[in-house]
């Protein structure tokens, strides 16, 4: 079994369900700032993405891109299902109004 490197932060708690976007923003936060703090070799060193039995390893960069940005999207897809399943307006996504919202074009 592998185990985090001794920096890794244990996750945070989310104690209820007004606490998840503020929990978001704080983690989202945090990873902006340690991108933030790399530089282009770092970016580029190699990184390993383990799912016992399975591993993968590609460019720092890659990895944020791919598990990390994509994965983003794709759960907020899944959140617009959701909402539009249980009638709840759905938000405009990446700078553009959804259909619950007015076009102001």
């Amino acid at each position: 079994m592998m185990h985090p490197p001794a920096e890794w932060s244990p996750l945070p708690k989310v104690a209820t369900e007004s606490n998840v976007v503020p929990v978001a923003k704080e983690c989202f936060a945090a990873a902006a700032s340690a991108l933030r703090s790399m530089t282009d070799a770092d970016l580029f060193d190699p990184w390993t993405f383990v799912a016992s039995p399975h591993a993968a390893r590609m460019p720092r960069i890659a990895a944020v891109r791919t598990h990390t940005l994509q994965h983003r999207v794709h759960h907020r897809a899944q959140l617009g299902v959701y909402l539009r399943l249980l009638g709840i307006p759905v938000p405009g996504l990446y700078g553009m109004p959804s259909a619950h919202e007015p076009w102001d074009a």
